[in-house]
């Protein structure tokens, strides 16, 4: 499942800004606490032919079930790069194009932000 961060958190030493999209491999009742108390929520993944210039991949990968961005991010990266007829470095940008384009966009323009 996907998650954002609501807040900054660390984890095993690694800091997680605030507004990342995490796919942690975390004890359930870890990340029910986190929910609970705001620091993570649900990230509601999109279908893939939302995605801005996405129809023909979000096609060829309709035909393996996977529709949304979840499904894509959490896909085996070698079964993705054969599926899209791709090496496997792509598929790693790919995965990095999708998940900031979940993130949300920074207001450079108000507030300190």
């Amino acid at each position: 499942m996907l998650y954002r961060t609501l807040r900054s958190l660390n984890h095993a030493g690694v800091r997680i800004p605030r507004d990342s999209v995490i796919s942690p491999t975390w004890p359930q009742a870890t990340l029910d606490r986190l929910l609970e108390v705001g620091v993570i929520a649900r990230v509601a993944a999109p279908p893939l032919t939302e995605i801005p210039n996405w129809k023909t991949r979000a096609k060829k990968l309709a035909r393996h079930d996977v529709t949304d961005a979840e499904q894509f991010l959490e896909a085996d990266d070698a079964l993705l790069a054969r599926w899209l007829g791709v090496k496997p470095a792509t598929v790693e940008r790919l995965k990095t194009e999708v998940s900031r384009w979940l993130q949300p966009e920074k207001d450079e323009g108000c507030c300190g932000g």
